[in-house]
Formats: structure tokens, C-alpha cells, sequence
């Protein structure tokens, strides 16, 4: 067995996978909107993306010593008014 790490290793370090201090969830481009409108969701998704980055959190080694990793959910099932965004470990 190598102690290289595999591919997927190499790619989840790159992306910070062990050094997340926090998941977001946000309810963000659904295949069939059950709940609020689609482009809501993409605009939502966009801003999360890009408030990310300026705070330097969407990486490992940014300005923050923690990274906040982001995953679109097709549909949370909750909302009415808007996308919903879980956190966690908070829940």
C-alpha cells in the first residue's frame, strides 16, 4: 500500500475537507422548484459563493484560519418565501 494519498485525497485536502469548520447546505437550483422560485435560488447561491471568497473562507489558508465548504441542496422541503441555508454543525 502507497502512503501517497489517492486522488480523492489530494482533492478533499485541496479543498479544505479537513479543515471545515462549518457545511452549508442552501436549498439552490432545484430540478423541480416545489417551494420558491429557481432564480431566487441562483442569485442566493452566487452571493453565498462570492461572500465566501471575500471573507476568505471558501479555501484553506484564506484570511480566516477555517474553512466554510458550501454544497447546493436540490430541495430542503421548508421554505415558502425563499431558499433556506442549514448550517452545520449547528442544524
Amino acid at each position: 500500500m502507497s502512503s501517497q494519498p489517492s486522488a480523492t485525497g489530494r482533492m478533499a485536502e485541496s479543498l479544505g475537507i479537513n479543515e471545515a469548520t462549518h457545511h452549508l447546505l442552501l436549498c439552490a437550483d432545484p430540478t423541480k422548484p416545489k417551494c420558491c422560485d429557481k432564480q431566487l435560488t441562483l442569485t442566493a447561491w452566487d452571493y453565498l459563493k462570492k461572500r465566501l471568497k471575500e471573507l476568505g473562507l471558501d479555501r484553506p489558508g484564506g484570511n480566516m484560519p477555517q474553512c466554510v465548504l458550501r454544497t447546493k441542496a436540490n430541495c430542503l422541503r421548508i421554505c415558502s418565501a425563499g431558499p433556506i441555508l442549514l448550517v452545520y454543525p449547528e442544524g
